[in-house]
């Protein structure tokens, strides 16, 4: 639906093209939706949120994600500014359309070499139907990101443990520390005595 949408699909299924020039990632893809065309700044909705089936009686192999704060730490979120390709004649950029306002995001590549380094890429991070044009799924690191929530959670609450117990151990000592105090004050005390009782004796 729309001036040109979906006019690139040749043995594609199941797709689904919307606005001016929508066009899925490639010519042969499978089971994908394309909401408008590379020059759409915003998608609008009343929600923020996209709801997907989550049902656990949709699900086999469930166990505890391992991926999580060591992953994060190889993904490296980028500033940069678009220059498309496809905003020039024969997709070659010479720098004349490049957006002035900078954004933020990921790199693809980046992406997938994080994800092919951790033997991870059934993350599915990147959609590469079109070798020539990358597309990322940022929304695919949300389990990774709760799972290093998680990790620095229990690392801050072992830490806070660690403390406690060091408190428990200086205020152990500190009363260790009084009661010596006290004890050689004692001695102080009676050794004074002791030397006076000595004095009065040789006089």
């Amino acid at each position: 639906m729309g001036h040109n949408a979906g006019s690139t699909i040749t043995t594609g299924a199941n797709l689904t093209c919307l606005g001016i020039d929508a066009a899925p990632s490639s010519a042969t893809a499978l089971d994908q939706v394309t909401l408008g065309n590379g020059f759409v700044q915003s998608l609008r909705c009343n929600v923020q949120t996209i709801s997907s089936l989550s049902d656990m009686r949709d699900k086999k192999n469930i166990t505890d994600l391992t991926l999580g704060l060591d992953f994060l730490m190889k993904v490296k979120p980028r500033q940069f500014n678009w220059d498309k390709r496809e905003w020039y004649e024969g997709n070659k950029s010479d720098g004349s359309k490049m957006k002035e306002t900078p954004t933020a995001g990921f790199i693809s590549q980046e992406l997938d070499e994080a994800q092919t380094t951790e033997n991870a890429d059934w993350l599915n991070l990147v959609l590469k139907d079109n070798p020539e044009k990358l597309e990322a799924t940022y929304g695919n690191l949300l389990p990774v990101m709760v799972k290093a929530i998680q990790e620095l959670k229990a690392e801050k609450d072992e830490l806070k443990n660690e403390n406690n117990e060091m408190k428990q151990r200086l205020m152990k000592l500190e009363q260790t520390q009084n009661l010596l105090v006290r004890k050689l004050e004692m001695l102080k005390s009676d050794d004074k005595e002791i030397n006076q009782v000595k004095s009065g004796g040789v006089k």
